[in-house]
């Protein structure tokens, strides 16, 4: 989007075009940075990147004094090759690169961001690593945003993944943040394995002095080289401070805020551990059980996940049965509610969808503690319809969960949907496992 014509032609007159650095003075503040493009919002606002790395926004006024400035020298690093030297004996890691924000870098000529053209940056950007693990390797089978993963990436990263395991001790997995649960559920029903799968990714860009990558991904590595937790796990920071990460399991792990450093929470349980960037590691919460392991890289497209709300229209579950849904997933109310009596129940269409063989699932909006079909009469007529509610698994976990299942034509959906086949359940929840999110 462009900038305003008054606007473009103020800068014409100055001599100034985006990309320069200049310097904005109005109300008596003054601004100094490089002039963006204009990606959206006020047309006569300019937008300035800040020698801090922030982006700023200033109205135009006629009384602003606006001039270019010397361009500044960007101090260019020679870059280090990849095939650095590592400690002795340290545990061999291999890196999967998928996109997101922590394998992105900045452009010092225009001011923007953009995705890392090769992953053996990575080993640049992060020299760290190199005192975690032995880096034996970095592949990347695609590059996406993690809004736009979709099955066939999960298929092609477990089978990524799961050959890098052969000849390494553990993988860390590079991964957008907003999808982030979902992959890390997917790899956990897809790869059965007694060494460590990291999933990492950054929520603040690296030309930001808050970038959270870096320690991500540092303490992924710590985590992933000596924890010796079997599975597929989550490692990102677990306060707004940069002082130490979290490790949360796999199925039990999801984003609870937009933008926060710390936004990523263990629901109904605790995290595995809590690891520093310079290798400690505490609280280690899980046993070292031994897995049968193996690849069972598969997924159903046909499944839903949808949710329950006063005033909402049943028929949705009418529409997806005559488009070939096999499996829907409904967010219900509290216990496991949905509207039930009067002219908008949805039981009528639950009880045909199951008729029809199609599963029906169902979990809690309120995502902590688990729904029950026994408590209330309302939840009894939801279960005598054929629902199968589904204890206290995250609704995006068993999203997952339930195209893994329906994958396997020979399988019982009921059973293995009630199966604790990855942690996905925590039988036991306690009022600790009920944690707000840091306020630090």
């Amino acid at each position: 989007m462009a900038y305003s014509k008054k606007l473009l032609d103020f800068f014409k007159a100055q001599g100034i075009k985006e990309g320069d650095r200049v310097r904005a003075e109005k109300g008596g503040i003054v601004y100094a940075g490089m002039l963006m493009p204009r990606a959206a919002g006020d047309e006569n606002a300019l937008v300035l990147k800040l020698d801090s790395g922030y982006n700023v926004g200033v109205s135009f006024s006629e009384k602003m004094v606006l001039e270019k400035l010397p361009a500044k020298s960007v101090a260019v690093k020679a870059e280090k090759p990849v095939a650095a030297k590592h400690k002795a004996g340290l545990p061999k890691l291999a890196i999967v690169a998928t996109g997101g924000t922590i394998v992105s870098k900045v452009d010092y000529k225009t001011g923007g961001v953009y995705a890392l053209e090769k992953p053996e940056e990575l080993i640049r950007q992060f020299p760290d690593l190199l005192d975690a693990c032995e880096l034996r390797k970095i592949s990347s089978p695609f590059t996406v945003m993690s809004e736009d993963i979709s099955s066939a990436n999960w298929i092609a990263l477990a089978k990524e993944v799961s050959k890098e395991l052969k000849e390494s001790d553990s993988v860390i997995v590079t991964h957008g943040t907003d999808a982030l649960g979902y992959s890390a559920a997917a790899l956990s029903f897809m790869i059965a394995t007694n060494k460590t799968v990291a999933l990492v990714g950054a929520q603040r860009s690296p030309d930001r002095g808050s970038f959270d990558g870096a320690m991500n991904l540092v303490c992924a590595a710590h985590f992933a080289s000596k924890a010796h937790y079997p599975g597929v796990a989550v490692v990102m920071h677990g306060s707004s401070s940069d002082d130490f990460c979290y490790a949360h399991k796999g199925t039990k792990v999801r984003k609870m805020h937009s933008s926060r450093r710390d936004a990523f929470q263990t629901i109904n349980g605790k995290p595995l551990a809590k690891i520093y960037s310079d290798g400690r590691i505490e609280e280690m919460a899980f046993e070292a059980k031994k897995a049968e392991e193996g690849l069972d890289a598969v997924f159903e497209e046909k499944v839903s996940l949808i949710k329950a709300y006063p005033n909402s229209d049943p028929a949705i579950l009418d529409w997806l049965i005559e488009n070939g849904n096999r499996g829907i997933l409904i967010e219900a109310m509290g216990l496991g509610h949905v509207p039930t009596n009067g002219p908008k129940s949805w039981i009528p269409h639950v009880a045909k969808a199951v008729d029809k063989g199609v599963f029906v699932g169902i979990t809690t909006q309120t995502l902590y503690g688990a729904v029950n079909p026994l408590v209330y009469s309302n939840l009894r007529k939801l279960s005598e319809a054929g629902a199968v509610f589904l204890e206290d698994g995250l609704p995006e976990t068993m999203y997952v969960k339930l195209g893994w299942v329906l994958a396997h034509p020979k399988w019982n959906a009921k059973e293995k949907m009630l199966e604790n086949l990855r942690g996905e359940f925590n039988p036991r929840l306690k009022d600790s496992d009920f944690r707000l999110p840091s306020t630090k």
